[in-house]
């Protein structure tokens, strides 16, 4: 995956340990399966959250549905839209 300025993030799924890489670095899903990833600011973070998706559909209704039941993943979000709107227009 590449984020707007052209940086790479690579991602790889470990079935057989449950783990997630994310730029070489091991997260493993038991201790969460939401990891939230911000980039914006040219430095990589990861935050790792517990949460139960066996309810949410796999479609765009169900990830905003989401995100409004989720407590993390709202503040995420309201965070992200702050920051792009103060952001100048084409940045």
């Amino acid at each position: 995956m590449r984020l707007k300025d052209g940086k790479r993030v690579q991602l790889d799924y470990r079935y057989s340990t449950g783990t997630v890489d994310i730029n070489g670095k091991a997260f493993n899903l038991k201790n969460g399966p939401l990891l939230l990833v911000n980039a914006a600011d040219g430095s990589m973070r990861v935050q790792q959250y517990q949460c139960d998706f066996s309810k949410t559909p796999g479609n765009i209704e169900g990830v905003s549905s989401f995100e409004k039941s989720d407590p993390h993943l709202r503040q995420f979000i309201q965070e992200l839209r702050a920051k792009a709107a103060t952001q100048p227009a084409g940045d």
